[in-house]
């Protein structure tokens, strides 16, 4: 061989190593990215779950505040309902017996004709 072939045959082995370093620095770059972008896809869908976990959790928390608000409403209501009921059973009874009573102090009195006047008003 001459020193003719042996620096062509060298350069010809310095190019390929240059280019298959070339080649493996453009394969890792290449896996870079792409590793890149399945983290960043990862990540999206991981922000996403987080999202719609921390909006179901709100959800689930405003509804059953929602609940807990309607059956305290509805228990007050029954509540307000029966001693409004109850206080006006009351009322009537004590109005009736006051009433009667009325009527016998004003008979006694003289004054019926003035309380039927009255009432019918």
């Amino acid at each position: 061989m001459c020193i003719r072939e042996k620096n062509a045959l060298k350069t010809e082995q310095s190019h390929n190593k240059l280019q298959f370093q070339r080649d493996a620095t453009i394969a890792r770059l290449k896996q870079s990215i792409v590793n890149q972008q399945l983290t960043s896809k990862q990540e999206l869908l991981q922000a996403k779950r987080r999202e719609g976990y921390h909006k179901q959790k709100a959800f689930s928390e405003e509804t059953e505040k929602e609940t807990v608000r309607k059956a305290g409403v509805d228990r007050v209501t029954e509540l307000y309902t029966k001693t409004r009921f109850v206080s006006m059973k009351r009322t009537l009874k004590t109005f009736k017996s006051s009433s009667t009573e009325l009527k016998s102090d004003f008979i006694k009195k003289g004054k019926a004709h003035n309380f039927r006047m009255r009432t019918m008003v």
